[in-house]
């Protein structure tokens, strides 16, 4: 059974008035002990705002919608892990998310988007854009001041993504400190997103920090024009006598072709070559053995954006500070001090 504001006060020994002020973050008014008294017995009560019950009463839907690319699926990558922040946040608010795929020309359409809440009847957008962003499409949000936040996506606004540059220095940092001084960051060509050139930068700063020399590698290509000329390249690297003794590699595709090509150059890993990638979880490259791995924050990431979002639709004029979520490392089999 659904603890009560009134519940609240009798075991505070409050008025309902003035626990309802408290909890609706409105009860500057109040000593400080008092608000403190409210917020502790409502956590002992297991008190939950109904959220769905001040939507109404605002004219509100109680819906946010997550608005994902319906040109191209690979600009608004959804992992399972952020899917289910999302769910358990708007869960534990008591709202509902509801998924909208729309075409970019909608998007960049002045018709379009200042009725695109109404028009998924949501109170706001959580907008899953991880690549290729339609330059239109972000002035209009801005100038019709729609409440939304951005997903994996750095803006000036309005956004939580993941701390990239430093995570990409963070796992250097424990290359350099197993003793590691020819440590490369190995990425595929042609990579959209900026986490990218983010992660890079912080393997730049750490190298440079440490006074060694840098080293970026292209080690997988879309397609199969030039892929094995690049192949027998980086097996030659990997061969040379100033070869890497470790790698950092971009995501979970960076790290099997790492090893792919460290087999093939008969490099064992981890004795010869250490690894650390970014991928979702420390099994997602190879499946049965973890690799040391900089875990993407889905999960945070999705709680973290339901709660920004439902700070913009209370107060829509307002910009929240961009968000950056930091990684957490976890080891696995593949680094080893040198």
């Amino acid at each position: 059974m659904r603890t009560t504001i009134k519940q609240i006060a009798e075991r505070s020994g409050l008025s309902v008035p003035t626990v309802s002020r408290i909890l609706s973050n409105k009860g500057e008014s109040h000593l400080l002990a008092t608000r403190e008294r409210v917020l502790q017995v409502a956590r002992e009560l297991g008190y939950r705002p109904n959220m769905s019950a001040r939507a109404m009463r605002q004219g509100r839907t109680g819906t946010l919608a997550l608005l994902q690319s319906g040109t191209d699926q690979a600009r608004s990558l959804l992992p399972a892990e952020l899917l289910a922040g999302l769910l358990a946040a708007t869960a534990e608010y008591d709202l509902h998310l509801t998924v909208a795929a729309v075409p970019d020309a909608r998007l960049t359409d002045q018709g379009f988007m200042p009725k695109i809440l109404r028009e998924w009847s949501a109170d706001g957008l959580l907008i899953n854009y991880n690549a290729d962003i339609p330059k239109a499409m972000i002035e209009l949000i801005q100038s019709h001041e729609l409440p939304a936040v951005w997903i994996n996506s750095m803006q000036s606004a309005d956004c939580v993504y993941p701390d990239d540059e430093r995570g990409g220095q963070e796992a250097t940092e424990r290359l350099l400190q197993l003793g590691h001084e020819r440590i490369a960051y190995a990425t595929m060509e042609g990579v959209g997103h900026y986490s990218d050139s983010a992660r890079r930068r912080g393997y730049d700063a750490a190298m440079q920090r440490a006074r060694k020399s840098v080293q970026h590698l292209i080690v997988f290509r879309h397609g199969n024009v030039g892929q094995e000329s690049l192949t027998n390249a980086n097996i030659e690297i990997l061969k040379g006598s100033q070869a890497p003794t470790a790698i950092v590699c971009y995501n979970t595709q960076a790290v099997q072709a790492t090893i792919h090509l460290a087999t093939a150059a008969g490099v064992s890993t981890p004795r010869a070559l250490s690894i650390i990638g970014f991928c979702v979880s420390p099994y997602e490259a190879l499946g049965i053995r973890a690799i040391d791995t900089m875990v993407l924050p889905e999960l945070e990431m999705g709680w973290s954006a339901v709660r920004m979002l439902i700070r913009k639709i209370e107060e829509p004029h307002i910009s929240n500070a961009p968000l950056p979520i930091p990684y957490r490392f976890e080891g696995g089999w593949t680094t080893a001090p040198l």
